[in-house]
């Protein structure tokens, strides 16, 4: 965040002398304070930098308040940053509703990174009984806590299946393996490939 500070500083220069400045409340993340002191400034981007430097905050902002500024605002800079805010917020998010609508505007086209966050829309999902789009979230999360490696599902099977436990391990592959297979990274398709075989 300190080296966006310079940004502020500029734009914020149009403030009066007396007037009170938002950097010190930026810096101290007393957003409502600094919120209210950039109303002052006639320019609507002051507030506008308030937001952006509350929404670059860890733990700071809502998930749907970071999704919107990222739609609204694409060429803002350190969209990288706020991607990262937005997928901590929806690990964070309590509801369901917000959790749901937000994995559905993600998963089909700009696939969740953070496990945590993928794991939430898994439960969200799950709990308004899309079981399908559950276990793909959840195999997902899989993907992105192993770095696209396929070893966790694909080991618990072969484990059950040297158990003597096929119709568990076929079951394991049924639920998970082709929506693993399809979020994987095409360097790791072999591993499914071969699976399909022993399974």
């Amino acid at each position: 965040m300190a080296r966006f500070i310079p940004i502020l500083l500029f734009l914020l220069a149009a403030f009066p002398a007396a007037a009170q400045d938002p950097i010190s409340a930026v810096r101290a993340e007393r957003w409502a304070d600094a919120l209210a002191i950039a109303a002052t400034n006639p320019d609507p981007v002051a507030a506008k930098l308030v937001l952006y430097y509350r929404l670059l905050t860890p733990n700071a902002a809502r998930v749907d308040e970071i999704a919107g500024f990222m739609v609204a605002n694409p060429d803002w800079p350190a969209q990288a940053q706020l991607d990262r805010r937005r997928q901590e917020a929806l690990a964070n998010e309590r509801d369901d509703g917000v959790v749901r609508a937000e994995c559905d505007r993600q998963l089909p086209n700009a696939p969740l990174s953070n496990a945590a966050a993928l794991l939430r829309c898994s439960d969200a999902l799950e709990a308004a009984g899309r079981r399908e789009d559950a276990m793909r979230a959840a195999a997902q999360a899989d993907n992105a806590r192993t770095g696209g490696n396929p070893a966790p599902m694909l080991e618990q099977a072969r484990t059950l299946r040297r158990a003597g436990q096929d119709a568990d391990a076929l079951a394991l592959w049924l639920a998970q393996g082709p929506t693993a297979q399809a979020t994987a990274p095409a360097n790791r398709l072999a591993d499914y490939w071969s699976e399909r075989h022993v399974l």
